[in-house]
């Protein structure tokens, strides 16, 4: 394949010449480039939007069939007492709540705008 191509020509190989192999392509991991430029992966996108409208639902009471599916702690008004253990919002939204609760310090539906969340 390379004596059929001459100095400084610029044409296509032919098709038999054109194969792919690890030299060609190596694959990159996403991670570094994610960090730096600050951008958020699809699981933190998720994970992100759960805890921001769990929140607007918490401080609304919006919508009421959705607020009603959730249970505050009797003991601590912030925390919510997590239904079993499934893929559906009101698991997902409440463990991940709570997880956020414990890591923030001082955190109160009332005073607390939904934009800072």
């Amino acid at each position: 394949c390379n004596k059929l191509k001459r100095k400084n020509e610029k044409t296509a190989k032919p098709l038999r010449c054109q194969i792919l192999n690890n030299n060609f392509h190596a694959k990159e991991s996403t991670k570094p480039i994610f960090k730096q430029h600050d951008l958020l992966t699809v699981y933190n996108l998720y994970r992100l939007r759960c805890i921001v409208e769990f929140f607007k639902i918490m401080r609304y009471r919006l919508p009421i069939a959705i607020y009603s599916l959730f249970t505050r702690s009797k003991r601590k008004d912030s925390l919510i007492i997590t239904p079993a253990p499934s893929h559906n919002f009101t698991y997902k939204a409440s463990w991940l709540w709570n997880l956020f609760r414990n890591s923030e310090s001082d955190l109160d539906f009332a005073s607390t705008d939904c934009d800072s969340a």
